[in-house]
């Protein structure tokens, strides 16, 4: 069985009509457990930043990542201080 534990997910997309929803979309239709969200738009940028405490396994961590990638036009993901890094997980 895998461990789950409380990890941060940031995410900096490109803001389109639907893409929060489908963000939602996805933590629902996976049944992650959210703690808490956030959504700013980044400074000086058109970009917004949605930061995600959720409740993941490491395997379900990867696939939420791989898969948000896939979902919208994400300009990154991981957890807060690796975006910008080699490996977003």
């Amino acid at each position: 069985m895998n461990k789950t534990s409380n990890r941060t997910l940031s995410v900096l997309f490109e803001n389109s009509p639907d893409a929060l929803v489908r963000i939602i979309g996805l933590l629902s239709r996976r049944d992650i457990a959210v703690n808490r969200m956030s959504l700013d738009r980044a400074e000086g940028s058109p970009l917004y930043m949605l930061t995600v405490e959720v409740v993941v396994s490491g395997h379900e961590w990867k696939m939420l990542v791989d898969r948000l990638c896939k979902l919208i036009p994400v300009i990154q993901a991981g957890e807060p201080g690796r975006l910008g890094g080699e490996e977003p997980y």
